[in-house]
């Protein structure tokens, strides 16, 4: 694998954490797919950005939470 300059390595976090701040705002906003998205994005420019990891997780959390709550208030819903 060739060595990445120093310049070049600079960039790609600079990118990978743009990618990162929208990721956060479309999570605040409840929009988990999207920020993913955009996880994903600053994944494939930085791989070796911790962020974008630990950001993976937080957002794959959320969304089982929101998928369980719906799951939860399906259930409690008498049959029509």
């Amino acid at each position: 694998m060739p060595e990445i300059d120093d310049a070049t390595r600079q960039e790609q976090r600079k990118k990978a954490g743009d990618f990162l701040r929208m990721a956060d705002k479309l999570f605040k906003g409840g929009d988990y797919e999207g920020a993913g998205r955009l996880v994903q994005l600053a994944k494939t420019t930085d791989p070796q950005n911790p962020y974008a990891l630990a950001y993976q997780e937080r957002i794959r959390h959320a969304i089982e939470q929101r998928d369980s709550k719906k799951l939860e208030s399906q259930k409690n819903v008498p049959p029509t």
